[in-house]
């Protein structure tokens, strides 16, 4: 049982005395939120050091595929189709003038169609909820078949925005090549008006640009719908620079009046087709990264492989204060006493975190020291304190401390729901996501920490659990004062788990939307990831009941990093735990692992 004695608040000696905040987390957010604001906001004189590119738009909407060469219209019963990239079809249907046509339009939508050009009348993807799901899992998505096909896209550094306008890119090439006299046009509505704009940047081909009631805000990405998250965005466009690659050619931003159709049956079917067509060239896509990583990173030193995971995350832009901390008495046990923790990182950035300390240190000890890190959803408290409703966290942190070990449990920003995804979306298009601040959240503590006169600096571990295990495998491959690390409840084939459609406890049918990082498929898997944790100690702890995936997956992925520890010349620092249980923290084995590799508390 937890005894807790009644104290005065005070700050741990040489540091000042924390005010209290009614939530800790909801001001972390607050301040990390005010931070991507900022960013935003000065966005334009960042963009002017990047004078805008069309390789750099293609590269950020993910049109990268070559088209297929040689192609052509072939008519259908119901429409029309021709050949985008290597496997996929794109359809649509024909509006052919009476006479001699005097341009070629493709129209986005009905309402472009002019009866004196010859009319190419593109299927795009939908936003219809149906099909995104799998039928033989009874399992339907949350989302539609847009978002559906942006999150397995988007690890693969593809969009479905790209998509589309290579969908257009590829009926221009075969327009270009029936009559070159004649001009070629584009029109689109709504979200269409972004796919014409996206497309005439993109191919000076086009002649003629008409965007109507464009309905997406290119200014703050994070104001529309997810799958508008395109990466770096604002580092290098907004709706002004989009209309420079397209001038000196007209560019017409017009409203129509637009009229709700029936239902077109041949529509229909034709939507399903394209969804699917795409789905299933992305799902190619995903396998052959089966091979691609492994070959991209024995191509790399281990430092290179190192900045381009900063890169994948975004490296956090501001330098850190000088680190220092506001602290207050939280805990007082006959085994350990215990601070609140806010350390400034920069700007309105702040860490913040739990240290437990054991009692009876005499003057001059210095004890290793491990962090707890909590998953989604969690606080410093969950992982000390005992859990009204199940175990998950064990009372981990506390049971280290008590192990004599100097413990820091940090509260990481994966809280408050929508709150903290959102942040995610304003970070994105800035080149940033939540482990940018997480990464440098993580330093600036360790900068304290490290000179606490009681901790000792070479003897630094870590250990956490669901989120917390995401956080072991981004955060200590680029912090190498982690010496021993320990993921539990996360560890898998991540590419898989986030992008399978056959599987029920995939990201595709949940709420994570910002789970997804851009183009990471191709390059890193859990595997990688802990590859640059080597030659430090790193374990795995599963729970064979734990759905966050299966046993299969995450012994297939584990087997890779045993390879690559193999390679490093320290296989057996490699390792793998299992237990029969769920999602939580087991701790039997990892503690006496702990123990074997950062060494007794005190030495």
């Amino acid at each position: 049982m937890l005894t807790v004695f009644l104290f005065v608040a005070q700050a741990l000696p040489g540091t000042q005395l924390l005010t209290p905040a009614p939530d800790p987390a909801a001001r972390m957010l607050d301040g990390l939120h005010a931070y991507a604001d900022a960013r935003l906001k000065s966005a334009p004189g960042r963009r002017a050091a990047n004078p805008p590119s069309r390789e750099k738009l293609r590269e950020l909407i993910g049109a990268i595929d070559p088209l297929v060469p040689g192609g052509r219209l072939a008519k259908l019963d119901d429409g029309v189709q021709w050949p985008v990239v290597e496997g996929v079809m794109a359809e649509g249907t024909l509006v052919e003038p009476a006479g001699p046509p005097r341009c070629y339009q493709i129209a986005l939508h009905a309402q472009g169609v002019d009866p004196k050009c010859f009319n190419v009348i593109p299927t795009l993807l939908s936003d219809d909820r149906t099909l995104t799901g799998n039928p033989r899992l009874n399992k339907a998505a949350v989302q539609p078949r847009r978002e559906f096909v942006y999150r397995m896209a988007y690890p693969m550094g593809r969009h479905p925005l790209g998509y589309e306008v290579q969908t257009v890119l590829a009926a221009v090439e075969i327009l270009a090549r029936r009559t070159p006299a004649l001009p070629i046009r584009v029109a689109g509505v709504r979200h269409t008006a972004l796919v014409a704009l996206l497309a005439c940047a993109l191919d000076t081909r086009i002649d003629e640009c008409t965007a109507a009631n464009l309905d997406v805000n290119l200014e703050d990405l994070s104001l529309n719908q997810v799958q508008y998250n395109i990466w770096r965005w604002s580092e290098h466009f907004d709706a002004e620079r989009l209309g420079a690659l397209i001038r000196p050619r007209k560019l017409n931003t017009v409203s129509w009046h637009l009229v709700a159709k029936s239902a077109d049956p041949g529509q229909v079917r034709r939507d399903e087709r394209v969804y699917v067509a795409w789905v299933n060239y992305t799902q190619r896509l995903i396998r052959e990264t089966t091979w691609q990583r492994p070959a991209w990173f024995a191509e790399r030193t281990r430092d290179a492989a190192r900045v381009e995971l900063a890169e994948t995350w975004g490296e956090f832009p501001e330098a850190l204060l000088p680190a220092r901390a506001e602290t207050r008495q939280r805990y007082q046990t006959p085994t350990y006493s215990g601070y609140e923790v806010r350390i400034p990182v920069a700007g309105s950035v702040e860490a913040y975190g739990h240290l437990l300390i054991p009692e009876g240190m005499k003057p001059g000890e210095k004890r290793a020291l491990i962090v707890t890190q909590h998953g989604l959803e969690g606080r410093p408290e969950d992982t000390i304190l005992p859990e009204k409703e199940r175990i998950v966290y064990d009372e981990f942190a506390r049971k280290l401390v008590e192990q004599g070990y100097i413990v820091y449990s940090p509260q990481n920003p994966y809280i408050l729901g929508e709150r903290f995804r959102t942040l995610q979306r304003k970070a994105n298009p800035l080149g940033l996501s939540m482990f940018s601040f997480i990464t440098a959240q993580h330093r600036q503590t360790l900068n304290w920490l490290e000179k606490l006169p009681f901790v000792d600096a070479a003897r630094i571990g870590y250990y956490g659990l669901s989120y917390g295990g995401v956080t072991a495998l981004r955060v200590p491959p680029l912090e190498p004062r982690y010496k021993v690390v320990v993921c539990s409840g996360n560890f898998n084939e991540w590419l898989w788990k986030l992008t399978s459609i056959e599987d029920s406890f995939s990201f595709m049918f949940t709420k994570e939307y910002e789970a997804f990082d851009w183009n990471l498929g191709p390059r890193f898997g859990h595997a990688e990831m802990a590859a640059l944790i080597a030659p430090r100690p790193f374990l795995v702890e599963r729970g064979h009941s734990d759905g966050v995936g299966i046993d299969e997956w995450v012994a297939y992925e584990f087997a890779k990093t045993k390879r690559y520890y193999a390679q490093a010349g320290v296989e057996n620092l490699g390792e793998i735990t299992y237990f029969d249980g769920p999602h939580r923290i087991h701790g039997e084995y990892a503690y006496g692992f702990l123990r074997k590799h950062l060494g007794p508390p005190l030495q």
